[in-house]
């Protein structure tokens, strides 16, 4: 089967390259963790926070250029030793499956939805949304955070895709982003002969679930779909750190169990309410 997964990390302002074992035909990007942080003992308010991933692919290689923001308004930025993004590729390789789309659609706007992206049928037996970017933006001034939250969803009309964006930061006194704005990718698969499925996982917000698929299933990768990060106690603070993460902890045939985490911290002990944050994802499984 000429589906092909591979996952690096980098710091911010890193290129990463993925070599494929076939010729690409089409591919997909998005992100399994990020961290992103001023540095221990330094916490700021926030004007902008985002990453963003830039993709180019000649042959079999693909090169994705990792940019990521986490700044104020008096020239404090993240500090790139201690902040990363870990990429995940999806490529369909080798001869082209028209059965297949593997598409990423770029600055969807909160509550909006991309273009829409042509699939081969109305009735996809995949049909997911992967979260591959998002920037949040006060605009030119920083203020303290309450929420921070980025997501990537579908909508289906006829033989037509789009991805849709939940984006959104806000404080404790009324300031909310005046950018929001997410990247996503998309998996869409209407050949039913192909031993390929993708599952949401729901929240796994500091938890682990058991995904159960088809027995030949050999080969599972998880991806980021969305995070929310809450301050608890209803306020709001500075911000030191903040970071999401999704992965496989174990697998067999037909069975992965994935566990996640979201957080943001300041340097006072100021951390997120686990019941009032999330992080969602999905599991890509198929045979290797």
């Amino acid at each position: 089967m000429p589906l092909e997964t591979q996952v690096k990390s980098t710091r911010p302002g890193g290129s990463l390259t993925f070599d494929f074992v076939g010729n690409i035909a089409k591919v997909a990007v998005g992100i399994r963790a990020f961290n992103l942080s001023f540095g221990a003992g330094d916490e700021h308010h926030v004007e902008t926070v985002g990453i963003q991933l830039i993709s180019s692919y000649t042959n079999n290689a693909l090169v994705v250029l990792v940019n990521a923001t986490l700044d104020d308004d008096g020239g404090n930025n993240l500090l790139p030793d201690g902040s990363s993004v870990e990429v995940v590729a999806i490529a369909w390789t080798g001869i082209d499956n028209p059965d297949v789309t593997l598409a990423n659609a770029l600055d969807v706007a909160n509550g909006q939805a991309s273009s829409g992206i042509a699939v081969p049928c109305t009735t996809p037996l995949v049909r997911a949304a992967l979260l591959s970017g998002f920037e949040l933006s006060f605009g030119n001034t920083d203020h303290e955070v309450k929420v921070i939250e980025a997501g990537a969803g579908t909508a289906q009309s006829g033989s037509s895709v789009q991805v849709t964006a939940s984006a959104r930061m806000f404080d404790d006194s009324g300031n909310s982003a005046t950018t929001a704005t997410i990247d996503g990718g998309l998996l869409v698969s209407c050949d039913a002969t192909l031993p390929f499925q993708v599952l949401a996982t729901g929240d796994l917000q500091n938890t682990q679930r058991k995904l159960a698929f088809d027995s030949r299933i050999n080969t599972f990768e998880a991806l980021l779909t969305g995070f929310r990060v809450q301050y608890a106690g209803n306020t709001d603070h500075d911000v030191t750190t903040v970071g999401g993460v999704i992965s496989i902890q174990s697998s067999d045939a037909g069975s992965a169990t994935a566990s996640g985490a979201t957080y943001i911290n300041d340097d006072s002990g100021n951390r997120q309410d686990d019941t009032l944050s999330h992080v969602t994802g999905v599991v890509v499984g198929y045979v290797r």
